[in-house]
């Protein structure tokens, strides 16, 4: 993957092991990473993917039950 911190949907969908699609739908229903509109184009920034990846961390239930 590029150095570059602005991806593609076609590289943020990879760089989260999700299909292209998932990151269409999700920006249709307002929810998923952010993302930005530049004219007709939409990029994500790789500092955003990161944290909402930090945010959306879930703790396993064996640890919640302790």
């Amino acid at each position: 993957m590029t150095d570059n911190p602005n991806m593609t949907p076609q590289q943020a969908a990879e760089y989260l092991h999700l299909s292209p699609r998932t990151l269409i739908r999700w920006r249709n229903m307002r929810k998923g990473p952010p993302w930005v509109k530049l004219g007709h184009r939409v990029i994500y920034r790789r500092a955003d993917l990161d944290a909402w990846l930090a945010r959306n961390v879930q703790a396993p239930v064996a640890d919640l039950a302790q």
